[in-house]
């Protein structure tokens, strides 16, 4: 048994001492390993019970204290063996969480939602592939309304806003087997109870509303919203889920400011290509970005 897997068990520090140590010092290995077990199997019996009224998301769960990021470690398990769609990966803490192109994520340890959710869309193109994101995106503004956040705006491509503070990073790596997909790995990152950031710009649910949430009941409702969202999307919803996101959209039908790689100018959002660009339309005709092409400038 190798030390990765000790890596994996949910104890806390002192529960873990008291599991190897006991009352009146070092106890035999096998009993060590016994009670380590039943501390996983307690943990487990706890996830199942968030994801129980889920019809397949969350029905496999892998939880790591710590990770370098449930992403990857959902690509790589997609990747060695067979994974039933609807797998979750959460961890406690990152140690290299990522954003789209590279970009991290900063997570204060055990306060907020970080996993990830493998999906088998097989059902859609890879050029229909952003729907995902949009189905992910809503799923989230939908849970945040549902704690009594309002002012939930979705920042094109991936991010959520909470006013004009970033609370929500989504992160969506598909894996295309010839023309269609094959595996699509959700990630998402929920700012819930941590208080302090390194920058402004960033928010939580506990900031926003003024208290702690429970993290399991957030991570229960959002999961529900997600696979709820997906099974729309699948049965055929596209256009009117397309249209929920773009009601959604920080910018659209409003005149804002923009900045490209040449110049600062007047646009308004129109909506999201087929491919998930950005179409602007400048006055002088419309115009489609992809990723980092475009900067929002903030009134």
């Amino acid at each position: 048994m190798s030390w990765a897997f000790f890596s994996a068990i949910p104890c806390t520090t002192k529960s873990l001492s008291s599991t190897v140590l006991g009352s009146t010092g070092i106890l035999p290995f096998f009993t060590v390993i016994q009670n380590i077990l039943l501390c996983l199997q307690n943990y487990e019996k706890r996830l199942h019970k968030i994801f129980s009224k889920n019809l397949f998301i969350g029905k496999k769960v892998v939880y790591l204290p710590k990770c370098h990021s449930t992403n990857s470690v959902a690509t790589q398990l997609a990747e060695i063996e067979h994974v039933n769609e609807g797998t979750v990966v959460i961890a406690d803490e990152q140690l290299a969480g990522r954003g789209q192109r590279g970009n991290t994520w900063e997570s204060e340890p055990g306060k907020n939602i970080m996993m990830s959710v493998v999906l088998k869309p097989t059902f859609l193109k890879p050029s229909q592939q952003f729907f995902l994101n949009i189905i992910v995106s809503i799923a989230v503004k939908k849970t945040l309304s549902e704690f009594g956040l309002e002012n939930v705006k979705v920042k094109w491509p991936n991010d959520i806003y909470a006013g004009n503070k970033k609370i929500t990073g989504i992160l969506i790596e598909s894996t295309l087997k010839g023309s269609m997909i094959e595996t699509s790995v959700v990630g998402v990152g929920l700012n819930v109870n941590q208080l302090v950031f390194t920058t402004e710009k960033a928010t939580s649910m506990a900031l926003e509303v003024g208290s702690d949430l429970d993290k399991e009941l957030v991570l229960e409702k959002l999961s529900r919203n997600i696979e709820s969202l997906y099974l729309q999307l699948k049965g055929g919803a596209s256009e009117k889920l397309q249209s929920d996101y773009l009601k959604s959209m920080i910018g659209w039908g409003e005149r804002r400011l923009y900045r490209d790689k040449e110049e600062t100018f007047e646009a308004e959002i129109l909506g999201v290509s087929a491919l998930g660009k950005l179409r602007v339309e400048r006055g002088e005709g419309v115009k489609e970005y992809d990723l980092k092409e475009i900067e929002f400038l903030w009134e």
